[in-house]
């Protein structure tokens, strides 16, 4: 394994992947894609989608890092949709504040609408602050000729949500078993100062039903990454 730092969400981290993998599967996707650019000869737009806790965003992120670092001539950008998220104030007008999280608690025409806008034009994006708990508006500028968006309901069947999938070139599902899962978003409750028993009855109200949405409700990517203990295999 080998260690990087780079920054997901503002924050420096500290992740660690396999040389091999790195040699043989991500260096090899990124090269596809910018094949993919050159082929179109205009901004592409790949979504990355996959369950809550499955270290989405700091995957990306490491692929931002790593294309950034290979001797290409452009540029790749990586942005997430919680920026799309229903402000609080919303969530309490429609009773949905506890469900915080779910499908139904984003703002999916506004997200529609700037996928289609940053296809066609350099733009500003939303960030969501973990400080505010909300969206804070025109943050992210959006400028590269590659654009990665990640998300967990990127892919969805359901009406709204799958009215996106037409607006991406690509997609790719980030698939990490359910067992691992569970692990990752009962610890991180944890982290965030939740008891043991806390985390575990979240994770059953909330998290868990997610992850299922998720998991049963996607429809099939274009390129499908399995991962366990961070190695793809």
């Amino acid at each position: 394994m080998k260690t990087f730092k780079y920054l997901v969400n503002g924050l420096e981290v500290e992740a660690k992947y396999d040389e091999e993998d790195i040699d043989k599967v991500y260096k090899p996707l990124l090269n596809h894609w910018y094949d993919l650019y050159k082929q179109k000869q205009c901004r592409i737009v790949i979504f990355i989608a996959g369950c809550p806790g499955s270290g989405k965003s700091t995957f990306v992120s490491f692929l931002e890092y790593l294309f950034n670092q290979m001797d290409f001539d452009c540029k790749l950008q990586t942005v997430g949709m919680d920026g799309f998220h229903y402000y609080n104030e919303e969530l309490d007008k429609m009773n949905l504040r506890k469900e915080k999280g779910s499908p139904r608690t984003f703002n999916v025409e506004k997200l529609k609408q700037k996928i289609i806008q940053t296809k066609k034009e350099d733009c500003y994006w939303p960030y969501y602050s973990r400080k505010l708990h909300d969206p804070i508006e025109n943050q992210i500028f959006v400028h590269s000729e590659i654009i990665i968006i990640e998300g967990n309901y990127l892919l969805l069947k359901d009406e709204p949500w799958n009215q996106l999938e037409r607006l991406c070139d690509e997609s790719l599902f980030y698939n990490v078993n359910v067992e691992e899962l569970q692990d990752r978003l009962i610890l991180r409750k944890m982290k965030g100062h939740l008891s043991k028993e806390e985390a575990i009855d979240f994770y059953n109200a909330s998290d868990k039903k997610n992850v299922e949405t998720v998991i049963n409700r996607s429809k099939k990517a274009d390129i499908v990454l399995n991962i366990a203990k961070n190695r793809v295999y």
